[in-house]
């Protein structure tokens, strides 16, 4: 009665972990419905095995062969590797080397049903003992190979950088391993063995579902970080045409030809430029360039000679995100130089390093105290729109410094590499 209390008391765990499998199964989201039933499938002959190895314990209590036993015992040999195989399925496409994998499969099931007839992989004696035949080590060889591809398939398709899940499926399948060795050499260690490759293959599960979650939570992350993008460029398009159509719209009665020009010139950087306005990608600074460039000649056909503008660009061969010079110039120019009685100057310069490009946006304009509570107008928040898109596209950051009295630098690094096009400023 002890031996059977034993037996099923070991039979209680695992058949624990495979019921909580299947809740998991069912209630998880994240992994595919087609590995989803892979696992369902593993799951269920992981309870065959451990039914299977059950009744042959309670059949070796029997002091008299019983084919019984031989029938259960070619159940356990035949699963085990057919379980690898579930597994390495859900890593690898249906594809001629599965298929000669699964070959293998059906010749371990063919071997250990011998058993009926000769002791090639195992045979029960007249006192009801087992006993291994010279082929006894094919299912565990077997089990063993499957394990070592499916952890090198593992690795390949699920394991980054970001993530080091992968020693999960490492433990799992030398886990299973080891205990399927330890039952060759002392078949009363075989319900240990069987029991733990249920455990085995909701490890691995675990090491999927992690893959999944990560893969999900960085789509999600990308999704979010276009959208903000999106956001920002719908903000910053609006307010950069309507300051420019009203620059034209005060030149039309200082300067009608000036403002014919201005048009003409406005509507040539339309065709230009509008479909980068609408990629969330990042640009050639050749482009941003000109668009700022553009800028800057109807501001100073506004505002004659209280604005001048110097350009120092050292180097073009680098790209930017959409509309980041041109806000913090506008910035420069609206509440720096223009801020004083006289005007001012703004330059614009661009420098190589070895690991970045830098462009500077200096003026001699008013200044802030960088140490005061920003405001929550429109240029500040187009100025951390720019920070955001910096950073989240290039990898890039903004850096200002203002003194009172004297002027503002503002300072756009942009990590390497990039590529440009040569273009002529006026």
């Amino acid at each position: 009665m002890n031996g059977m209390d034993d037996l099923l008391g070991a039979l209680y765990l695992p058949l624990v972990i495979i019921v909580g499998g299947y809740f998991v199964l069912a209630l998880d989201t994240h992994v595919a419905r087609n590995n989803k039933d892979l696992f369902f499938a593993i799951f269920s002959l992981s309870l065959a095995i451990i039914i299977a190895d059950f009744g042959d314990k309670v059949f070796s209590q029997l002091d008299f062969y019983t084919v019984e036993r031989v029938i259960l015992n070619v159940l356990c040999l035949s699963l085990r590797p057919i379980i690898a195989l579930l597994l390495i399925r859900l890593v690898i496409k249906q594809s001629k080397a599965y298929l000669f994998l699964s070959s293998l499969a059906v010749l371990n099931v063919i071997l250990s049903s011998t058993a009926f007839a000769n002791g090639f992989v195992f045979m029960i004696d007249e006192t009801n003992t087992l006993v291994y035949g010279p082929f006894g080590f094919f299912s565990t060889a077997l089990t063993a190979l499957y394990l070592v591809i499916l952890v090198i398939f593992s690795f390949r398709r699920f394991n980054s950088k970001r993530s080091h899940s992968g020693i999960i499926v490492i433990y799992s399948a030398a886990v299973v391993l080891i205990a399927a060795v330890i039952s060759m050499k002392d078949p009363s260690f075989s319900t240990v063995a069987n029991s733990v490759i249920p455990v085995a293959a909701l490890l691995y599960y675990f090491y999927m579902h992690i893959h999944y979650v990560n893969k999900t939570f960085m789509e999600q992350e990308e999704r979010m970080q276009l959208q903000q993008v999106a956001l920002h460029v719908s903000q910053l398009q609006p307010h950069f045409l309507y300051n420019t159509l009203n620059t034209i719209y005060f030149l039309c009665e200082k300067d009608p030809e000036k403002a014919q020009e201005a048009i003409s010139r406005f509507s040539d950087y339309l065709r230009q430029n509008l479909d980068s306005l609408t990629k969330y990608e990042l640009i050639p600074f050749s482009e941003e360039l000109e668009h700022t460039d553009t800028y800057l000649w109807i501001e100073q056909l506004r505002f004659d000679d209280r604005l001048e503008v110097v350009y120092d660009v050292q180097c073009l061969d680098f790209k930017l995100p959409v509309l980041t010079l041109q806000p913090i110039v506008e910035n420069a120019v609206k509440h720096g130089i223009c801020a004083r009685e006289n005007g001012g100057c703004v330059t614009i310069s661009s420098r190589e390093y070895g690991d970045r490009y830098e462009i500077t946006i200096a003026d001699n304009g008013v200044g802030f105290d960088t140490s005061a509570a920003p405001d929550t107008s429109m240029t500040h928040n187009g100025i951390k729109n720019v920070e955001g898109r910096l950073k989240g596209m290039c990898s890039g950051s903004l850096e200002i410094t203002s003194v009172p009295g004297e002027g503002t630098q503002a300072v756009i690094k942009i990590p390497k590499p990039g590529e440009t096009r040569k273009i002529k400023l006026r």
